[in-house]
């Protein structure tokens, strides 16, 4: 908590002084900074992709040239093809890393907003929750409805990592009859280290709920905070996509199948999380067992009289 917020918060919690709290209305400079990062990184990971694509299309015809050259037999163009096609697979596989690079840079600077406007939002509902003045809490109701509806598709895009991450099945560390003690070993090691990948991944789902389930939580208190004048005028606030209105006031969808994610309430980014979360337990605990497999058959070798 910085020195600015906390003297907030003490003259909040002193008789008579209830006015003097950080202004409402005006965003933080660390948030406005973090919004300008985070839309630099999303326009150079697009750049990143759009030429990525480019170089991919060039590099598909020319193995189509190529395939088509072979069948022709000239070898005049087939060393000519086989040489740029070289070359176009280098440049793809640089542009991979780009792409790579820029989508790192882009989750950093994600989460950096996502973090920063969690403070932001701490100040508003202390504000919205606390404030005597009905005044003063539907300001903070307001900026509340208009950050979470700012922000939500950063939230959403976490969400489709999350829920969309790739992962490679270990599964594929099986047990031979000609593997020694320490190759059993080396794939019981192996395989407790995808289970802590696992974890990270749950503990990413975990703090994912946890914002989400604060959402739920400041929409309630957004329409709370505004409903208390709203005769003094129109408390809408624009949605990115055309719409109007917090996330909160949306109901929640009965029929999800095929919904994209950025149209789900928070009410069910959580169900889907915590559905993904059990997912992700039930595949740690398989890795964990098969890798106590592997364990044991050490054991048993050794018992009788295996390499030791």
């Amino acid at each position: 908590m910085n020195t600015r917020r906390a003297i907030g918060i003490l003259r909040w919690l002193l008789p008579g002084l209830a006015l003097m709290l950080v202004p409402v209305a005006t965003a933080g400079q660390s948030l406005e900074e973090r919004r300008d990062e985070y839309r630099a990184a999303l326009r150079d990971y697009e750049a990143a992709i759009a030429n990525r694509e480019l170089v991919a299309n060039r590099f598909y015809v020319l193995l189509d040239s190529l395939s088509a050259a072979r069948t022709t037999g000239d070898e005049g163009v087939i060393d000519d093809l086989e040489g740029r096609v070289r070359s176009s697979s280098l440049s793809l596989q640089s542009d991979d890393a780009v792409v790579e690079e820029m989508a790192e840079a882009l989750q950093e600077a994600r989460v950096a907003l996502l973090g920063v406007l969690d403070q932001r939002l701490d100040s508003l509902q202390f504000v919205a929750v606390t404030a005597t003045d009905p005044v003063r809490r539907r300001e903070a109701g307001i900026e509340i409805a208009s950050l979470r509806a700012q922000y939500s598709a950063v939230e959403v895009e976490d969400l489709q990592d999350i829920l969309n991450a790739d992962r490679v099945s270990p599964f594929g560390i099986t047990w031979e009859p000609r593997d020694t003690p320490a190759t059993l070993q080396a794939k019981a090691e192996l395989l407790q280290s995808k289970a802590q990948e696992i974890d990270v991944e749950i503990a990413t789902v975990d703090q994912a709920l946890e914002r989400y389930r604060r959402a739920v939580e400041l929409d309630r208190i957004a329409s709370d905070a505004r409903s208390t004048i709203d005769r003094f005028g129109d408390t809408q606030v624009p949605v990115r996509g055309g719409t109007t209105g917090a996330r909160g006031e949306q109901g929640i969808v009965a029929d999800t199948t095929g919904v994209d994610l950025e149209s789900l309430p928070p009410q069910e980014a959580i169900f889907r999380l915590e559905r993904h979360r059990v997912q992700l337990v039930f595949l740690r605990d398989q890795v964990l067992r098969r890798a106590q497999e592997f364990l044991d058959r050490i054991r048993g070798a050794r018992g009788l009289g295996g390499e030791r």
